[in-house]
């Protein structure tokens, strides 16, 4: 495929990264603060085209559990077997890339590219500047939560779960590998927590709450007391029944081969899984002595800069929150006018109460409601 018919594709690329948890990886004595000067610097100079390969990859390698949800490793010559790290220092760093790659981005004449190259330049340049528009807001969040899009412990079961399969002795290697890395991971978590404390983001008790429920999912002691860690049987993890399951099917190991990688990842579950994720299940115990009750965007620092950031960045309008509020207004009276009508129309009062209209134009005996009758009372209810 020619560079040029490569880089028409760049705008779905990007647009589907767009999913992939934002962060960095794993640190490694090669990966330092001036390694991302070094990164930008190799970027420097290059056309447009090599600039989009070599920067959009500098920032996937970042995220190596984005890598392989995409399918990307051998695409870009590295293992699965890191997992992605959400340490304070190396957000920090890929932010740093972020705002760099977007300068220079910016330093390429968009109106001299030809139409095929604009649009890939509208979008990469589109997303980097949501990027760097996050930067401010990159710790309004709740990271340990159950149920809420990032949720750190639900991506980590994620992986061993459903984005890490088994199909030879590499992948069983690199799940043993990323299974090690665990501990790490959670102890960034716990230290994430700590920082949105300093920064005033605490988590309020109903979303630890359902972190300690996602939690005691993970560990498969859902609806159970339990006093000690040690006592949970590695057998009840979705991880684990994930990885005996995949391993079962690999015809290129012997029996004894899959016996000796059972044992092994029943010794790092409980040493690296289970009683790592205790520790976070203990941390929210101690939360919940003195956590909020309410939370959200107007509890946080600059809660209305935040909240503007985030309807810019899924709307990709300039509208305020007020112009949406305004505009639902509107639209709700409109709506509510035309039904007016068609109540009218049919010989009801237009000075009744929606419910009340409904009731008089849904009998109770002739109308369903999600297959049931009674969609008369049901419907009232929902109107008034």
């Amino acid at each position: 495929m020619s560079s040029v018919n490569r880089w028409l594709a760049v705008p779905v690329a990007i647009l589907v990264v767009l999913l992939i948890v934002e962060s960095a990886v794993l640190p490694t004595e090669a990966q330092s603060l001036s390694a991302v000067e070094t990164t930008l610097e190799s970027l420097r100079g290059l056309c447009l085209e090599d600039f989009f390969e070599q920067s959009f990859r500098a920032l996937m390698l970042r995220d190596p559990e984005g890598i392989s949800y995409f399918g990307l490793a051998d695409y870009y010559g590295v293992r699965n077997d890191r997992l992605t790290d959400i340490s304070i220092a190396y957000t920090e760093k890929t932010m740093d890339l972020e705002a760099g790659i977007f300068e220079i981005l910016k330093s390429y004449d968009r109106d001299a590219l030809p139409e095929r190259l604009r649009t890939c330049y509208d979008v990469y340049a589109w997303h980097l500047d949501a990027k760097v528009r996050d930067h401010p807001y990159k710790y309004h969040d709740y990271p340990l939560n159950g149920f809420l899009d990032f949720n750190v412990p639900g991506a980590i079961e994620f992986v061993f779960t459903t984005i890490h399969t088994l199909h030879d002795r590499d992948d069983v290697e690199d799940f043993l590998a990323r299974l090690a890395q665990v501990p790490l991971k959670l102890d960034q978590l716990i230290e994430g927590i700590h920082h949105r404390a300093e920064l005033g983001i605490l988590t309020p008790k109903y979303i630890l709450t359902s972190a300690r429920r996602k939690i005691d999912s993970i560990l498969g002691v859902a609806g159970g007391v339990i006093r000690d860690p040690t006592h949970i049987p590695v057998t009840r993890s979705p991880a684990y029944a994930a990885f005996a399951s995949g391993l079962a099917k690999i015809d290129s190991l012997t029996q004894s081969e899959k016996d000796a990688y059972l044992e092994r990842a029943e010794t790092q579950f409980v040493e690296d899984y289970i009683l790592a994720f205790w520790e976070v299940h203990e941390l929210i115990d101690e939360l919940l002595l003195t956590a909020p009750v309410e939370g959200g965007a107007t509890t946080f620092p600059d809660g209305e800069g935040f909240f503007a950031n985030e309807l810019y960045r899924l709307t990709s309008t300039d509208l305020t929150p007020d112009n949406v509020h305004q505009l639902g207004l509107r639209e709700v009276e409109r709506i509510v006018g035309e039904m007016r009508d068609q109540f009218a129309a049919m010989g009801y009062p237009r000075d009744a109460s929606l419910g009340r209209l409904w009731d008089l134009s849904s009998p109770e005996e002739d109308t369903y409601y999600n297959g049931q009758h009674g969609g008369g009372s049901c419907g009232a209810a929902w109107l008034s």
